[in-house]
């Protein structure tokens, strides 16, 4: 989506693992090949991906996305893509919450539609 539309001004966040010394280079470098902008956050996403609060996760979306009206937020499906992803599943409702009671504004939000086979 990002390369279909160049002239488009992405914002992109994670929310994970923002102070992996691993990951987060490769996503800055992502971001000046997309010449995107965005931030991480550091959230866990640690191999046991223990359940987090519902308001921790909107908390921190709310730190990392500038408040202003987006033409179109993407974020992750309820369904946490990879046959099971619980960080992407409580992203997805902490966004879809955020959302339906007006803290981030969009004229259009999609989930995305992924399917792994089970």
């Amino acid at each position: 989506m990002i390369l279909c539309h160049p002239a488009w001004r992405w914002f992109i966040i994670s929310l994970c693992r923002g102070s992996d010394s691993n990951r987060a280079p490769k996503f800055y470098n992502a971001l000046k090949i997309l010449k995107s902008e965005g931030i991480m956050g550091d959230l866990d996403d640690g191999p046991e991906q223990r359940p987090l609060n519902n308001s921790d996760v909107e908390r921190s979306i709310l730190n990392l996305l500038p408040a202003k009206h987006f033409d179109l937020i993407i974020s992750h499906n309820p369904s946490g893509e990879y046959t099971r992803h619980i960080r992407h599943e409580e992203t997805a409702k902490a966004v879809i919450e955020l959302w339906h009671t007006g803290k981030i504004l969009t004229a259009e939000l999609w989930t995305f539609a992924y399917e792994d086979g089970c």
